[in-house]
């Protein structure tokens, strides 16, 4: 007697197909997600994929688009008005680098030259762009409440931040920095210098 597989059915193949893809990307590696290797994960045909993504660019792109949305829930987590600006920075910091070592390989895909080398802005790349807001947000009530001296502008105090927890985060990640120690250290001591 022939078994024949049954009709794939999905109530959201999407976002199936996100989950596997960043399964693919973490345990393996971005050349080994492909289209090919993700229909066969999912147990779709590759036609079912294209409904989706238009190619690999388009689903590398969606990747990074939910790691920068990941990113921003954790760095925005204990933005209110609520709790002390200094606490929601502490915050910020701490969200960051949990998020670029917990998920290294989604990490350097946002990051990484090929998905920003690109003649039209990406959706994913207004993301990152929120992201960054968060942090210039953040610097303007550190000055508001008279935290920080108004003499630096805070999209500079920003850029600067976010330069630093990159830099960290790209250390840890290549295993220069080998303990979380370290690196919890080393956020302290960046908090220290804006607060």
């Amino acid at each position: 007697m022939s078994h024949t597989k049954p009709p794939y059915h999905h109530g959201n193949l999407k976002a199936s197909l996100l989950g596997a893809a960043q399964e693919i990307l973490e345990t393996q590696s971005q050349d080994a997600l492909s289209m090919r290797s993700l229909a066969e994960k999912v147990g779709v045909s590759r036609t079912a994929l294209y409904h989706h993504f238009s190619n690999k660019n388009d689903l590398l792109c969606a990747l990074a688009e939910n790691g920068f949305s990941h990113l921003y829930e954790l760095i925005s987590e204990n933005k209110n008005h609520d709790t002390p600006a200094e606490e929601q920075v502490q915050a910020a910091i701490i969200g960051y680098l949990e998020f670029s070592t917990q998920h290294a390989a989604q990490y350097q895909l946002m990051f990484g030259k090929t998905l920003w080398h690109t003649e039209h802005e990406t959706h994913f790349q207004r993301y990152a762009k929120d992201c960054f807001r968060l942090y210039v947000s953040l610097f303007e009530t550190l000055q508001d409440n008279q935290t920080l001296p108004m003499d630096e502008p805070p999209l500079r105090l920003a850029q600067i931040m976010w330069a630093s927890l990159h830099g960290l985060s790209q250390l840890m990640n290549d295993d220069i920095l080998t303990t979380k120690e370290e690196l919890n250290t080393l956020a302290e001591h960046l908090l220290k210098r804006f607060l």
